[in-house]
């Protein structure tokens, strides 16, 4: 299977990507799935998504930019609501 590129997007590139990123780590290494997880600043979304885009982006803040791959909210991670199923999706995502 080919290595996965993550984009985790946060409004400041600080606490709630850091979050993000963590959990994303132990989703990929459940499913023993090779990824490169970026942190991106949502500001630089728009540089990120015109150099190639992703195979998922986890939003830990909302955005109006037009991504060029499937996306979850991750501010589950944050608030612990809904966590489990943004977990289901996220594997889902990344076992196609």
């Amino acid at each position: 299977m080919a290595k996965k590129r993550i984009i985790v997007v946060c409004g400041a590139g600080f606490a709630t990507s850091t979050a993000g990123e963590d959990e994303v780590k132990k989703i990929v290494k459940e499913l023993k799935i090779e990824a490169e997880i970026l942190k991106k600043r949502v500001v630089e979304l728009k540089t990120a998504t015109s150099m190639g885009g992703a195979d998922l982006y986890v939003l830990m803040t909302p955005t109006t930019v037009k991504l060029n791959g499937p996306s979850v909210n991750g501010v589950a991670f944050i608030s612990g609501v809904g966590k489990q199923e943004v977990i289901e999706q996220i594997k889902q995502i990344l076992s196609e």
